[in-house]
């Protein structure tokens, strides 16, 4: 959503575009791929230095050009987003015409995360057209793998796959060879008999089976991802194994990292433990968003990425006079003005209890904004005792 100042890059497929008062917009596009999240572009204006720069593609699709406010560019390619930016120049009557050149210069590596029965576990980069086998045979199957149990959580929905069937040369169909995605989890089941279970207790995302059966090897990270993963409500500096009476901390941040040593082999009759967090660190974004509510506040978030959950900020919406409210240790509440367009105020660390709005470009005296009430309560509800 703004400008970044991101030194070192090198330019990609320049592309043009050019639109003008009665002109249609024009744009080429003959080799770069559409624009993603977290890409990094550079808007370059001709004859002006006032409106180029160098931005990230925010969480909700969009950049914040100066004086333009957001402009939705994901899944654009950069001739017509080019032409997207130049037909809002115009628009807003800052210039008479607009030649406006995009670059992707930047791009986030796609991961997956692959545990199980695999000799090389952990997060692997995949590219647009990574195929399930390119990732299981980077990572080396072990003798016992089932091919006929390959799990693929993606979003937090579990999909089984029989790779077998691919591998045996029975059938080569996106059902067992399917196109993976960014931030899939990959689980190989194995067949070696089982070696006893543990008991899931508390914050996954499937808490449907707290009783899962383990082999050689098997551990807290691996049973945890079995499980879908953890809910945003968990203490994650919080989880902990019981093992014959004893408490074991679980360093769970270390886990996802892939720092060695850090994850721990689970035995017969082990408990893994994931508290939810007694009182959630929460904040609360209101106002001009699509999505106004209560989110968890589980590790550190800038003012800019909060407004980003909220699903980013709506046409018209005044950036510029965002409302901070905080309160301080002696009861008093803090209101301090943000300005979104300064980077300074969008990287703004926010604390737990904090309440944010952006204010709507006209506000009618007709009463509140209900549907932004209604998703604000709900996100209450939620975090402080709706949500099991």
């Amino acid at each position: 959503m703004l400008a970044l100042p991101l030194g070192g890059a090198v330019s990609l497929t320049p592309v043009y575009a050019q639109t003008g008062a009665g002109n249609g917009a024009l744009a080429t596009d003959p080799i770069a791929g559409p624009i993603r999240v977290a890409d990094t572009i550079k808007i370059a204006v001709a004859d002006t230095d006032d409106f180029g720069g160098e931005f990230r593609v925010e969480p909700e699709g969009s950049i914040t050009v100066p004086q333009l406010g957001d402009i939705a560019v994901h899944g654009l390619t950069t001739g017509a987003a080019g032409s997207r930016i130049a037909q809002r120049l115009v628009a807003a009557g800052l210039l008479k015409s607009a030649v406006v050149r995009v670059t992707i210069i930047g791009r986030k590596p796609r991961e997956v995360m692959v545990n199980g029965a695999v000799t090389n576990q952990g997060r692997q980069v995949v590219h647009d057209g990574t195929l399930l086998s390119e990732v299981i045979e980077s990572a080396g199957l072990q003798p016992a793998a089932d091919l006929t149990r390959v799990v693929i959580n993606r979003a937090g929905t579990p999909m089984t796959v029989d790779y077998k069937q691919f591998r045996n040369g029975i059938a080569n169909t996106p059902e067992v060879n399917p196109l993976l995605e960014d931030g899939d989890r990959i689980y190989i089941y194995s067949s070696q008999p089982s070696e006893g279970a543990v008991r899931l207790v508390g914050e996954v995302k499937d808490a449907t089976k707290p009783l899962l059966p383990i082999t050689t090897g098997t551990t807290v990270g691996q049973i945890i991802q079995q499980s879908g993963g953890i809910t945003d409500y968990a203490d994650r500096s919080g989880i902990y194994l019981i093992r014959g009476g004893l408490r074991i901390p679980v360093a769970y941040e270390a886990i996802l990292r892939g720092t060695p040593g850090s994850d721990i082999v689970l035995k017969d009759r082990d408990e893994v433990h994931i508290p939810r967090l007694e009182r959630p660190h929460a904040i609360t974004v209101a106002g001009a968003v699509h999505n106004p509510s209560t989110y968890p506040l589980n590790t550190p978030t800038t003012l800019l990425q909060a407004v980003a959950l909220a699903g980013g900020p709506q046409e018209g919406a005044r950036s510029n006079q965002v409302l901070l409210r905080r309160q301080a240790p002696n009861g008093t509440v803090l209101t301090r003005t943000m300005n979104m367009e300064r980077d300074a105020d969008a990287a703004v660390p926010l604390q737990d209890g904090d309440y944010i709005e952006i204010p709507y470009a006209r506000r009618s005296n007709s009463g509140a904004n209900v549907g932004g009430v209604v998703g604000i309560l709900s996100g209450l509800a939620v975090l402080f005792g709706g949500h099991r």
